[in-house]
């Protein structure tokens, strides 16, 4: 989930309650799924957990700067997960 256009942070239409949903939307699933399948596979050992990220999860993007943190959000829980 992300804004409609790119915007300064400051600006983004919907205010502090869009900005909210995007982050609850793109880091909360991504963190409860990987932890509850993370308790299933580590008893047997084995087992792949995929997530679908962005590559604005890598590059700073002023001004998709909500969209972009939260897509690095999920690349660290999955690469932290495995650790």
């Amino acid at each position: 989930m992300s804004y409609e256009y790119p915007e300064n942070l400051h600006k983004v239409e919907g205010g502090l309650e869009r900005i909210g949903a995007i982050a609850t939307i793109n880091t909360l699933p991504p963190t409860i799924l990987c932890a509850s399948i993370l308790q299933q596979m580590l008893p047997r050992k084995s087992g792949v957990i995929i997530n679908v990220s962005s590559a604005a999860g890598y590059n700073h993007m002023a001004l998709w700067a909500v969209y972009s943190a939260t897509k690095a959000s999920a690349n660290t829980i999955s690469s932290t997960s495995v650790e």
